[in-house]
């Protein structure tokens, strides 16, 4: 894989505030096979609604919390990701319709992206009811990329485990114990092509997709040791994830058009295997012939206890 030579862009954005938003006194109840029916209080202070004998996270403030973007697109040592602009506007406008705040950082180095996620994980979430992270950069064996790191230097790296999951730990991040805390990571997790195989009961078509994909430089993956993680990848352990240098990746387009389609209405976790089935559908084409006719299965790994919606606000 070649490497881009030129000098890094960085700009830095201001500081990220601490966030306030409107407190709701509203309290828990249980619904479905209790006595008669009627809804009864229940004792959880982890905001927590029941429905059918079946948990729902409380999404319960008008704004459901913060959103935090990071966009790097060029590279000191690396390619330049053509089309990651594209997915963070699709990305800002989709969160922003589903009641986030999102701030965006661009071309960040290293250094930022671990000061901005402390000092996220050090902000006040009282006061939301989840908060979600995204990557859009390049990574390598656990890691992403700032835009001045270079592969097979570690002191350039940020490390998903102990660098980003492990500052949202209740015992790092107290107020958002007991509230979804989404990572969404766009990124190869290795250097393998996903092949494409006929189904057992069926042949579907697919879709050829646009011409020229990208491929990134990937994670492995890590999963963090507490409740109420979600961690969602663009592709498989392994495996290359492609992007359009004109629309886009596969995983994030799908993403913000099953979200638009079916946020009203259907879990997340539903929603995410909507976006699987999507993403799955689809074959490369390249001028590169290794790189032409292959595949991606995009997955996550939950942690969550309890059904998530994510509805339009």
């Amino acid at each position: 894989m070649e490497t881009d030579a030129g000098p890094s862009r960085n700009k830095r954005d201001a500081s990220i505030p601490v966030i306030t938003q409107e407190t709701d006194s509203n309290k828990a109840y249980f619904t479905g096979s209790v006595g008669s029916g009627k809804k009864k209080p229940v004792a959880d202070s982890n905001h927590v609604t029941y429905e059918d004998d079946l948990p729902t996270y409380k999404m319960q403030h008008r704004n459901p919390g913060t959103a935090l973007i990071f966009n790097n697109k060029t590279f000191r040592y690396m390619n330049d990701r053509k089309g990651t602009d594209r997915d963070k506007r699709h990305l800002k406008s989709t969160l922003e319709k589903l009641g986030f705040r999102v701030y965006e950082k661009y071309n960040s180095s290293s250094k930022d992206i671990k000061d901005t996620i402390n000092k996220m994980a050090e902000t006040d979430h009282s006061n939301a009811d989840c908060f979600v992270c995204v990557f859009l950069t390049h990574g390598d064996d656990g890691v992403v990329y700032g835009s001045e790191s270079k592969a097979g230097d570690p002191t350039t790296d940020v490390r998903l485990q102990e660098d980003v999951f492990e500052k949202f730990r209740g015992k790092n991040c107290g107020s958002l114990i007991g509230k979804p805390k989404i990572f969404i990571i766009q990124a190869c997790r290795g250097t393998v092509y996903e092949e494409p195989v006929i189904e057992a009961d069926s042949a579907t078509s697919v879709d050829a997709g646009t011409p020229l994909p990208e491929f990134e430089e990937g994670t492995r993956p890590t999963i963090p040791s507490g409740a109420d993680f979600l961690i969602c990848y663009s592709t498989s352990q392994g495996f290359f994830a492609f992007r359009n240098v004109n629309n886009g990746s596969w995983y994030i387009s799908e993403l913000c058009e099953q979200l638009k389609k079916f946020s009203a209405d259907e879990e997340f976790t539903k929603i995410l295997t909507r976006v699987h089935h999507k993403v799955s559908q689809r074959e490369s084409q390249s001028e590169n012939p290794d790189a032409s006719g292959k595949k991606q299965m995009p997955c996550f790994v939950s942690m969550l206890t309890k059904q998530l919606f994510l509805k339009p606000r």
